[in-house]
């Protein structure tokens, strides 16, 4: 009995066997914070992998088939074989939303002891892209002060103009843009000629064969919609300027540098290009403008608004109609209230706007006769202003080059533009970096993700 007794008051086994009874819930814990850790560190690498997969498969220059850009950007996946993907696409004309899960039955070490065989790592992304639609008016003038040297470039101000324009033109009007992306481009001297075919197919009342201009009333210049065009004036055909007396031909200007003549109205050659996606078409057109008298910008501005405005459409359609523009055109312009839509202005000029004279009667040079102002420098200043203000009004955003303004001028064009930083002074081949920095700028609205 006594044993007994002394049996049961020893206590020196305690110790082991509580820790015999705690050492495997111990090591379990133990063990199962290693398994949560490579469970976080799979999940690390197959989130990385999913949402790389998502973006790149999002991309609307993508061209593969979803598996294979998927399969490409998870390779680096250490247990990708192990891995069921799912994934799904929607592609429509100007977005792409992509979905990629992930899951990877991750074996346990630890947790297998209390029956967890393996953890589901489960990983998921999706990537929408989408581009906006973008109409473009660039507006350039084509005045005869154009045909100057241009800084230290060695080029005419034409020249360089025209370098500027195409590498604008290649940078929005890309394979994968196009589709989505319409431009206008504008000319204007004294004036903007529509061109013979939409001055003929809108009814205009032609009084000559010469040009293809019209006038504008005051009151249209504080609006984007588009005029009332049915019978209404032709502009008459006359010279602004004297010609240069060094050149025999009586519509000339200086001969060599560049190609000129004194017409207020620009002629065919350098007419309105409406509405097109096609980069080589208009640098083609651009190329073969001929420089006019005078520098009549609001009614620049004036065009190229009515050509972001919806009621526009139906002329465009008739340009359409008429093959002079691409049927990618169809349905523009847009309407305002488009949240998937951008509408830009793009301005260039190299001086400031001249007075506008009128002749006493219509008629063509030589059979000169005397002009009449009917607007001084100063209103078609105002008219400027009211043109660019009822463009930002409805959401026009509005980009301005002064090329080799006077200083006195430069405020008419930061005061036309959307914001002072849309304004862009340049000289020489500055003015190829100020419209690939439009350009880029036009590609951020554009894109986003």
């Amino acid at each position: 009995m006594r044993n007994i007794r002394r049996f049961q008051a020893d206590r020196s086994g305690n110790v082991a066997i509580i820790v015999a009874l705690v050492f495997l819930p111990i090591l379990i814990i133990a063990g199962a914070a290693v398994d949560l850790a490579r469970f976080e560190r799979a999940r690390s690498i197959l989130q990385d992998g999913v949402d790389r997969a998502a973006l790149a498969g999002a991309a609307l220059t993508q061209t593969r088939p979803l598996a294979e850009t998927v399969a490409q950007y998870m390779e680096n996946v250490e247990f990708l074989a192990d891995t069921e993907l799912t994934y799904s696409e929607q592609s429509f004309l100007t977005r792409r939303d992509v979905e990629v899960t992930a899951v990877y039955p991750l074996p346990t070490t630890f947790l297998n002891l209390i029956g967890i065989g393996s953890l589901d790592v489960t990983a998921h992304g999706a990537a929408t892209q989408s581009r906006m639609n973008v109409e473009i008016s660039l507006v350039l003038d084509v005045s005869i002060s154009m045909w100057e040297t241009s800084g230290k470039s060695g080029n005419t101000r034409f020249k360089n103009l025209k370098l500027a324009a195409a590498d604008f033109l290649d940078a929005l009007l890309t394979p994968e843009t196009r589709s989505v992306t319409t431009i206008s481009v504008v000319p204007f001297s004294g004036h903007v000629n529509m061109g013979k075919t939409m001055f003929n197919a809108m009814g205009v009342k032609r009084t000559n064969n010469d040009n293809s201009c019209i006038d504008f009333s005051v009151a249209e210049y504080s609006a984007t919609t588009l005029v009332t065009l049915l019978n209404r004036a032709q502009l008459p055909h006359f010279i602004g300027y004297t010609p240069d007396p060094r050149n025999n031909n009586p519509e000339g200007w200086v001969a060599g540098v560049e190609p000129a003549k004194g017409w207020w109205c620009p002629g065919e050659e350098t007419s309105i290009s409406y509405l097109s996606n096609d980069a080589a078409v208009l640098k083609s057109r651009i190329n073969d403008f001929i420089l006019y008298s005078a520098t009549g910008t609001h009614n620049g501005v004036k065009w190229g608004s009515m050509l972001l405005d919806p009621t526009s459409r139906g002329l465009v359609n008739t340009a359409i109609n008429a093959g002079i523009t691409p049927e990618a055109a169809r349905g523009r312009p847009v309407d305002y209230s488009d949240e998937e839509t951008v509408k830009i202005l793009v301005l260039m000029t190299d001086g400031g706007i001249s007075a506008q004279n009128r002749p006493t009667s219509n008629y063509r040079y030589p059979d000169r006769l005397t002009t009449t102002p009917v607007s001084t420098e100063g209103t078609n200043g105002i008219y400027l202003q009211r043109a660019c203000t009822a463009a930002k009004n409805n959401g026009i955003i509005v980009y301005t080059i002064g090329f080799e303004v006077p200083a006195t001028k430069a405020s008419e064009m930061r005061d036309c533009a959307t914001t002072v930083n849309h304004y862009y002074p340049v000289s020489g081949l500055d003015i190829r970096t100020a419209f690939q920095s439009i350009a880029s700028a036009i590609q951020s609205l554009r894109l986003t993700q």
